[in-house]
């Protein structure tokens, strides 16, 4: 089993981060693992696998566990930046980055990007506080500071460097979009976590910003030490109607339990760059179009089409048997608007998607030439759970000759999985996945993601 290189087409730019070295620093600063050990595993295995995701779609990252924020910041030597996110913050739109490089680049000595909270302004008591759930940390301006600790919960009256603020907040009156420390001091009663990093901060005067809207938009915090119980069992049974906290119930109703969609392009590159001559079988998710790809390999080639999704099942059958090869934008636009509500797609727009279709298959013309070939080819389209052994021995039954190719995508490494499967169970379905194949079939090739988002390949016994 090989790495290959295959690229999110995915447009944005983070040319600042991707020269500097980035920690993915998962911490535990709640003690969850003490707490709940069986959501602490939950939690952890959800954020572990969504930072993979991103540090090899994103930006690219050492991804490490702490026990919690100091820990975390004993191991910076060497990194540049350090993304922390406590267990039970996903970031799942990968714009976040590139407004983050954005902030960087502005902002080259910045100390600490942080979810900031005033309590003294909301209640007069309580000081301030840095919420653990997702800071960004600059380590060399936090090595000039003395390298202070973070600073936990504790109750303590004393001398505390003065600070000024902006006057709006993002919601009720603790969210300010800055804080920044001023001359003088007052003596006041502190109880939040996060004081020894504000008060370094504050007493050389510098300003610490709290996360935009737009950055607060690409990801969400389930708050694991709210009703912990409640909210394990909620996520056991799928069920929203368990919990009262917002975010649990939103993670539970939209990600645990998704809508269907019918992605209409590729996220990857559309060419495989594999030596997949003499392979008389294509079989591929119901998605974009990768597959034609493979008639650049030959011309007689079976494919067969699966997904767990029935609607990109159908999409596919229909596209091949309505579609002419022309004028995709108004043939996606002609389609009724049931099934245009299920249409996703990344990039800027549909114009940029399908001029990277046709730059990616070599111009309009040849795309025409390769679809029209397609639609002459035998094609079966099957609704199949890839997980369920029985039918996926079922769908590989369907090849013809020995020599089948498999993608299989980022299948073993999305959203669905990543929250329905621990690690090792993950780790083991796709090895179980890749020794049916090899077993059935050992001329075969495939390609696809592994559970941590590594695109690997593997090719018959005859390459």
């Amino acid at each position: 089993m090989k790495t290959t290189d295959v690229f999110s087409q995915i447009d944005l730019n983070k040319s600042y981060l991707e020269r500097k070295k980035f920690l993915y620093a998962i911490v535990d600063q709640d003690n969850i693992r003490t707490v709940h050990p069986q959501l602490f595993k939950k939690m952890h295995d959800i954020t572990y696998s969504f930072t993979h995701r991103m540090s090899n779609s994103a930006v690219s990252g050492d991804v490490r566990y702490f026990d919690n924020i100091d820990q975390c910041m004993m191991a910076s030597e060497g990194y540049d930046i350090i993304l922390i996110q406590n267990i039970g913050n996903f970031i799942r739109i990968n714009r976040f980055f590139e407004l983050l490089n954005n902030y960087c680049e502005d902002n080259p000595d910045f100390f600490v990007v942080a979810f900031t909270l005033d309590w003294q302004a909301e209640k007069n008591a309580d000081w301030m506080e840095i919420h653990n759930q997702m800071i960004v940390v600059n380590p060399h301006s936090w090595k000039n500071l003395g390298s202070p600790n973070f600073g936990g919960w504790e109750t303590v009256t004393e001398e505390l460097p003065n600070y000024i603020r902006s006057e709006a907040n993002f919601h009720d009156n603790y969210t300010p979009y800055w804080v920044q420390g001023v001359d003088g001091t007052s003596v006041l009663t502190r109880s939040r976590a996060g004081w020894g990093w504000l008060k370094a901060a504050f007493v050389k005067q510098i300003k610490i910003d709290n996360f935009d809207h737009n950055m607060r938009d690409c990801r969400l915090f389930v708050y694991p030490t709210s009703d912990s119980e409640l909210f394990y069992n909620a996520l056991l049974s799928k069920d929203e109607t368990l919990v009262t906290n917002p975010n649990q119930k939103k993670f539970i109703k939209q990600w645990l339990n998704p809508k269907e969609t019918i992605w209409i392009f590729n996220s990857e590159a559309y060419t495989f760059n594999l030596p997949l001559t003499n392979c008389d079988t294509y079989f591929g998710p119901s998605a974009g179009f990768k597959y034609l790809d493979m008639l650049q390999y030959s011309s007689n080639v079976k494919f067969i089409f699966y997904d767990y999704n029935p609607a990109s099942v159908n999409w596919i059958k229909l596209l091949k048997e309505t579609w002419d090869g022309n004028n995709l934008k108004l043939f996606l636009s002609s389609q009724p608007l049931f099934l245009q509500r299920l249409f996703k797609f990344i990039n800027k727009d549909l114009d940029a998607n399908i001029d990277i279709l046709y730059k990616e298959f070599g111009g309009e013309r040849n795309f025409q030439w390769l679809w029209n070939r397609f639609k002459q080819s035998d094609a079966e389209f099957i609704v199949c759970n890839l997980f369920d052994k029985e039918q996926f021995k079922n769908l590989l039954s369907l090849a013809v000759g020995n020599k089948p190719f498999v993608y299989y995508s980022n299948i073993f490494s999305t959203d669905f999985t990543s929250m329905n499967f621990s690690v090792s169970e993950l780790d083991d379905e796709y090895s179980k996945f890749l020794n049916t194949i090899k077993t059935m079939y050992p001329k075969s090739c495939t390609l696809g993601c592994d559970p941590l988002g590594n695109w690997v390949h593997t090719l018959g016994e005859d390459q």
